[in-house]
């Protein structure tokens, strides 16, 4: 598996959506062979877990009633 791959599969990876054979030639390319795609998949866990922290704010009335959707 190459870097690109691992990045391109990095969110399906997350979701545990890889198949089994993808997911051993993921785990074998970011265990086993690259540094850099440890970081940064340690980086995008980092991130996840940061954005899962932030509040979820409504959306405004005043935008609501611009966009012409229903409230309810």
């Amino acid at each position: 598996m190459t870097c690109q791959q691992v990045t391109e599969l990095a969110t399906d990876y997350a979701l545990g959506a890889l198949s089994p054979w993808r997911w051993l030639r993921f785990q074998l390319h970011v265990t086993l062979v690259c540094p850099n795609c440890r970081r940064y998949l340690r980086q995008l866990r980092a991130t996840t877990a940061l954005l899962g922290k932030l509040p979820r704010e409504g959306i405004p009335p005043e935008l609501l009633a611009r966009l012409h959707l229903d409230q309810s």
